[in-house]
């Protein structure tokens, strides 16, 4: 067994990840935001056979390019339903495929300065990828984020490889536009232009710029444009002329300069960053820094070192300009902030202050986890954190405590390696697989949290043959996915919520379900009135109610 780990460690640790969340992929309900929308966008393409162009609930959709969505259909019609498992490894897949380059890539950046890279190195590295933050988020949730950032580092590896002659550069050339495009062909323009933003950056830093048209010349634009035109006339065909300017104008320049959703300032991802790499910023940034500022008398950096801290900053800077943010859209970047860290370890060595950063990110675990499991134990003597725990009963479950002393375990173990100074890489492991290891005991009190993820268990509860109606619920529209049926949502009008409800009883006899979060119906007195003066049946799922007129 230790000569297979030794032998294929990530191969170990994509096994370990997967057995982690199996029980979460399995059993978690499809959130509302986004997941929801992707499953109904593919069943109305499956049922109007759209190939190029489609509809949410009948309007166009040009937000997103149809790689992902086809690949959503393609699952239901393989399994016969949305598989929540099977749509889970449209995530996890491409996230195993990015951290096995990210490992070759660290392999042939240290190789560079002849440095070679043992199994606990690439096994703590791929667990630390693994588990931080949005990376870990991404890599299960139904998202094309994952898949988008896997043809990015893709065609980043094939320009690496180009650039230091490894392998076959001519096949390289042809791959590199093809992976920029299937980024593109995922989620949009930053697959375009993360590639080539980080490559000129790569050139201009290595005082290289002539060469910029040797790679981004008129073969790896021309492959560009000309899979571009194919899937644009597709689009066109599919979906005609206004179809065609809503994805390519209005979705890709409004969302660049003057977004109608998510629009944030500039300054919006030096905070998000902190978000995108818990728990381990206190050492990452602070090695991202280190690794920035040129020391004399320093080692040189790796043409890999410099090529991961031109794709950072690039994407940063680039990224920022954009006026539609979010956390999310900073995935891509993650996997070199990472795997930037044993190249700068490898240059510079291990400092002392390095080690400290890591020794207070294990002591933060460790007071996290103790401080958590002592709420639990003792959760009478916090009257605030009761209170607020009192509508999640799934948050006081056993299983989560479990899973804290797993964690604090975890935790002690970590700066017990650190204190007998044995291997730091080691340090990292016991602190993801702590993580991973916690997330697997908590999973298994999905079920009673579904009901706060999605629709699915109120749904249930509906009648076949009623009218359905929502009030204050977002993206109601899609809760078709699970009842097959429209559904009538009045938004946040009550009154003419009201008005039709006593006008449809005064009219004709068709019974009705109004689904709306219990807080709401309290805040509006006269829906409460009309609810509950009149006896009807109401029925109570986690956060939301079922009113049955």
């Amino acid at each position: 067994m230790k000569k297979f780990i030794k032998e294929h460690p990530i191969i170990c640790t994509a096994i370990f990840v997967l057995f982690c969340l199996i029980p979460a992929m399995t059993t978690r309900d499809f959130t509302p935001s986004n997941e929801l929308r992707y499953l109904n966008i593919a069943d109305e393409a499956i049922k109007g056979h759209n190939v190029f162009a489609f509809t949410n609930n009948g309007l166009p959709y040009a937000d997103k390019p149809p790689l992902y969505l086809w690949l959503v259909m393609l699952c239901k019609v393989l399994f016969g339903k949305h598989s929540m498992f099977a749509l889970s490894l449209l995530s996890f897949i491409p996230s195993i495929v990015t951290i096995c380059l990210m490992d070759r890539w660290m392999i042939l950046g240290l190789g560079e300065k002849g440095k070679k890279v043992d199994s606990v190195t690439r096994i703590a590295m791929a667990l630390m990828l693994f588990t931080t933050g949005m990376f870990f988020g991404a890599c299960i949730f139904v998202r094309m984020d994952t898949l988008m950032t896997m043809f990015i580092v893709l065609s980043l590896f094939s320009f690496y490889k180009m650039y230091k002659g490894i392998g076959n550069v001519k096949l390289q050339s042809w791959l590199f536009p093809i992976w920029i495009f299937l980024g593109l062909f995922t989620k949009g323009p930053v697959g375009l232009l993360m590639p080539i933003v980080s490559v000129i950056c790569f050139l201009l830093v290595e005082r290289k710029g002539r060469q910029i048209g040797k790679y981004l010349g008129y073969k790896t634009f021309g492959i560009i444009l000309g899979l571009s035109a194919v899937w644009l006339l597709g689009v066109w065909l599919d979906g005609g002329t206004d179809y065609l300017y809503n994805l390519t104008i209005h979705q890709t320049l409004g969302r660049a300069f003057n977004s109608f959703s998510h629009k944030k300032p500039f300054y919006y991802y030096f905070v998000a960053i902190f978000v995108n790499i818990l728990p381990y910023f206190i050492f990452l940034m602070p090695i991202l820094v280190s690794a920035l500022i040129r020391k004399r008398g320093a080692e040189e950096r790796s043409d890999a070192e410099t090529l991961f801290l031109c794709i950072i900053c690039g994407t940063f800077v680039m990224m920022s300009f954009f006026s539609a943010k979010l956390p999310i859209y900073l995935l891509p970047i993650v996997p070199f902030l990472v795997y930037c860290l044993p190249l700068e370890i490898g240059r510079q060595g291990m400092k002392k202050w390095m080690r400290w950063c890591i020794f207070s990110t294990a002591a933060l675990f460790m007071v996290a986890s103790g401080m958590g499991i002592m709420i639990l134990k003792h959760l009478n003597d916090f009257p605030v954190i009761e209170k607020a725990l009192e509508p999640f009963p799934f948050a006081t479950a056993n299983l989560n405590l479990y899973g804290l002393m797993i964690l604090l375990a975890a935790s002690i173990l970590a700066i017990a390696e650190m204190v007998t100074g044995k291997n730091d890489n080691r340090v990292v492991i016991y602190m993801s697989c702590g993580i991973l290891l916690c997330v697997y005991s908590a999973s298994f009190e999905m079920k009673a949290l579904n009901p706060y993820i999605g629709y699915g268990e109120i749904c249930k509860e509906v009648p076949s043959d009623v009218r359905v109606t929502t009030l204050f619920m977002k993206r109601a529209e899609n809760m078709k996915v699970y009842l097959g049926r429209e559904i009538v949502d009045y938004h946040k009008d009550t009154e003419k919520f009201l008005n039709d409800e006593v006008l449809k009883r005064n009219t004709q006899t068709e019974q009705s379900v109004l689904i709306i979060n219990s807080s709401d119906i309290k805040r509006d007195k006269k829906l409460s009135d009309f609810i509950y003066e009149k006896d009807h049946l109401v029925t109570v799922v986690g956060p939301y109610s079922l009113v049955l007129f």
